[in-house]
């Protein structure tokens, strides 16, 4: 099995922080980056549009290893 997790953190106007952490999984190494990063990119497409100080998402490898990231901040 091949996991990888996408971490989303949001920061409201407030000042406070709150995260979520989603996962993609596969037998196949391919699926399951492909999964992951569809995921990811579901994550991020939605940060572009929110409406928080602060809302970003990072995809990284079951290993810990940063693949992608991305941080949208709306002062």
């Amino acid at each position: 099995m091949y996991q990888y997790y996408i971490l989303e953190v949001q920061k409201s106007k407030e000042g406070e922080y709150s995260h979520t952490v989603h996962y993609a999984w596969d037998a196949d190494p391919d699926v399951a980056r492909r999964k992951a990063e569809s995921q990811y990119h579901a994550v991020v497409a939605a940060a572009a549009v929110s409406d928080t100080a602060m809302h970003s998402a990072v995809l990284v490898s079951a290993e810990g290893f940063p693949i992608e990231n991305k941080c949208y901040i709306n002062a």
